[in-house]
């Protein structure tokens, strides 16, 4: 029978007690924090679990004003794996063949694109990109070879959704492309 109020620990629960608990062992604790600091550290974070311990200061600064990445909306990304940087720089800069005033005037849909791209890249002012918290569970690194292929950063962490979503706009795009060069 599973007991669904048992709190899951990585070591046993007697173990985290002798360390932190109310009857602790300060020089056992600091002997393994010296020998074995990996397991120092699985413990004191199963003490925090099982509430003998409350955050560090450093824990709780690092949650409030930790490091942020980068999100891409769905917009983004599809945007990013049709349009590169270079080509959104060459656009709104002047130096692409179709001036961007005749583009918006002729297609605006490809005008649209290409403004989000060129927000999406930074090179027009006015985005505020949205920022999430580096440690949020369920966010894994994207892998360099389909970052290259999206137009994305290399260090972007993205959650599955959205890693199905980048998957599905590089094959889209690649599709485009093939078919254009036909």
């Amino acid at each position: 029978m599973t007991d669904y109020f048992e709190v899951k620990t990585t070591h046993p629960r007697q173990h985290a007690e002798k360390l932190f608990g109310k009857k602790a062992d300060a020089a056992l604790a600091m002997q393994i924090k010296r020998e074995n600091p990996q397991l120092y550290n699985e413990l004191r974070a199963d003490a925090v679990t099982l509430g003998l311990l409350g955050q560090s200061r450093r824990e709780q600064i690092r949650e409030l004003y930790g490091p942020k990445i980068r999100q891409f909306s769905a917009e983004e990304v599809a945007v990013r794996a049709r349009i590169s940087e270079q080509e959104a720089r060459a656009f709104w800069n002047g130096i692409a063949k179709d001036a961007p005033a005749e583009i918006k005037k002729n297609d605006p849909a490809r005008y649209a694109q290409m403004q989000l791209a060129g927000r999406s890249y930074g090179v027009l002012p006015g985005f505020a990109p949205t920022m999430v918290d580096a440690d949020k569970e369920g966010l894994f690194r994207l892998a360099d070879d389909i970052a290259d292929q999206a137009n994305l950063p290399r260090d972007i962490f993205v959650s599955h959704s959205q890693f199905a979503d980048v998957l599905k706009q590089v094959a889209d795009a690649k599709s485009e492309r093939e078919k254009a060069g036909e």
